[in-house]
């Protein structure tokens, strides 16, 4: 059986220094928009409850 070994960069790579934080953002949108439909319901109206409702209204 092959060993699979991981060797460090010398340097780590700044393009996905970068990215990282959008592609883990994009991922989680994913994820939750897959669970969502999963439990029937619509995916761009719960974003909407959960990101843009609590900054839209004002406050009593």
């Amino acid at each position: 059986m092959m060993r699979l070994e991981l060797v460090k960069r010398p340097q780590r790579s700044a393009l996905f220094s970068m990215l990282s934080p959008f592609i883990a953002f994009a991922l989680t949108i994913i994820a939750g928009a897959i669970m969502f439909a999963l439990l029937g319901v619509n995916p761009l109206n719960a974003f909407h409850i959960y990101f843009i409702e609590p900054i839209s209204q004002v406050w009593q």
